[in-house]
């Protein structure tokens, strides 16, 4: 197996603008990194339970001069860095609010420490666990998935541990290439760059298909 052109979905993935309804939201990307600018972002809902504690007991070991005025933004930021953190456990994150980067941060140990709790996070999030044939078409500020037999179109992401047949210096045809993917698909909103697509989706797993 060989991981999914991971450079080419680290990239897409850091010029899209993703977001769910009015909340935008992107994780952090090898461009952003780049240039030292932060990625910006609202919250996403739902804001899992177990999360909001972390970010509270965060909150709660800072100094009173140091805590945030707004805390219901800052718990935002947090439960959003948390989940940036988790979906790019193996990156980095420049830039930004404290509570973004401790949110980060705390994702990035947690998916470390628990890699069976991948399905129950996406879940609390809001994501489903999928599995879907289509094309998946890929290019600078691109990376749409056409699920078969459906009018969507789905702004498909890439993470480290994302498996896959496919090779790492694979030409993707201006047609765009058929694929069976695995992984977890957000709620229906606007996702990806411009907020162009339907749903968002976290690959597990992307394989060749026949098409058929």
């Amino acid at each position: 197996m060989r991981h999914l052109l991971i450079g080419t979905l680290i990239f897409t993935l850091g010029t899209g603008c993703t977001k769910r309804g009015a909340d935008p939201t992107r994780s952090p990307t090898a461009a952003s990194q780049q240039s030292g600018q932060p990625d910006l972002q609202t919250p996403r809902e739902p804001k899992p339970s177990a999360i909001v504690k972390l970010a509270d007991a965060y909150f709660a070991s800072l100094k009173p001069e140091q805590r945030p005025k707004d805390r219901e933004q800052a718990r935002d930021e947090f439960v959003r860095g948390f989940f940036t953190g988790f979906t790019n456990h193996t990156g980095s994150m420049s830039g930004g609010e404290d509570a973004e980067l401790k949110g980060f941060k705390a994702g990035q140990e947690f998916r470390r420490a628990n890699p069976d709790k991948l399905r129950d996070t996406f879940e609390s999030f809001g994501y489903v666990a999928t599995e879907a044939e289509g094309i998946w078409m890929a290019g600078f500020e691109q990376s749409g998935f056409k699920p078969r037999n459906s009018p969507e179109e789905w702004w498909l992401s890439g993470m480290a541990d994302t498996v896959s047949d496919l090779l790492e210096d694979q030409k993707i045809p201006d047609g765009g290439i058929s694929i069976r993917i695995t992984g977890y698909l957000s709620p229906r909103g606007s996702y990806g760059h411009l907020g162009s697509y339907d749903h968002e989706f976290y690959a597990t797993k992307i394989f060749k298909s026949n098409g058929g």
